[in-house]
């Protein structure tokens, strides 16, 4: 690049950031520094959009996000708290707040956020997918079940909800549908080791110790070395 034009461009920058002088601008500057993972210079000015204004809640929202980024679970969740006080219509802000309580092992927290959040948007897969894996982590397994279903209605191609469902549904004892949700997820993904290994170790528990055990070799080629300890212990 000419080094001319890369001092016009450095010299931009920096002329931008002095000059900002809205919430807008010091917003813009902060998005910048964010996705160059300047984190702690985002943070300075995300707060300063919000101390020219006080009910910029997408600025709360991101500042939330940096926070997140840097390990600050708590001091994310109070800003999702503030965005959400000034704009609860927003299904995202709820669903990410939701993240963060899932991370903090507030499950049933995490579910009421996913369960607005759905309210606002029930269109969102995503949501139905991740408050199906908070549901599971209460052992509310045919909550988790109904959730992953939603989600693959909106979008079948999701191999996590196939193989999450299938979980849900080992823990439910109804094996013969696990087996049929993890051949879903291999569908959409040949080379997922993950659903291969547990696939295996339930045909094994079903009394298909061929079938199982060509699974966990196929889980083992993949690169699952777990694998190959279950085949040590259960294929001999």
């Amino acid at each position: 690049m000419n080094s001319s034009f890369l001092i016009i461009i450095i010299c931009f920058f920096a002329f931008s950031e002095i000059k900002a002088q809205n919430a807008e601008q010091y917003y813009s500057i902060a998005v910048d520094k964010a996705l160059l993972k300047k984190y702690d210079e985002a943070l300075l000015y995300f707060t300063k959009a919000i101390e020219l204004n006080p009910n910029y809640d997408d600025a709360y929202s991101l500042r939330a996000g940096v926070k997140n980024e840097k390990g600050n679970i708590k001091g994310a969740l109070l800003d999702y708290d503030t965005a959400i006080k000034i704009n609860n219509q927003n299904a995202e802000y709820f669903s990410l707040r939701a993240g963060c309580k899932n991370t903090l092992y507030d499950f049933a927290g995490a579910v009421t956020d996913y369960t607005q959040s759905l309210k606002n948007d029930s269109t969102n897969s995503t949501s139905y997918y991740n408050r199906g894996n908070s549901k599971r982590k209460l052992m509310d397994f045919r909550g988790a079940v109904a959730d992953y279903s939603k989600s693959l209605q909106i979008d079948p191609k999701n191999k996590l909800a196939y193989y999450n469902r299938a979980k849900a549904k080992t823990e439910l004892k109804d094996f013969s549908n696990a087996i049929l949700d993890y051949n879903k997820a291999l569908q959409i993904d040949p080379n997922y080791s993950d659903a291969y290994t547990n696939r295996g170790l339930l045909r094994i528990n079903q009394n298909d110790k061929n079938g199982g055990c060509m699974d966990l070799s196929k889980a083992g080629e993949l690169g699952d070395k777990a694998a190959y300890e279950a085949i040590r212990n259960l294929c001999r």
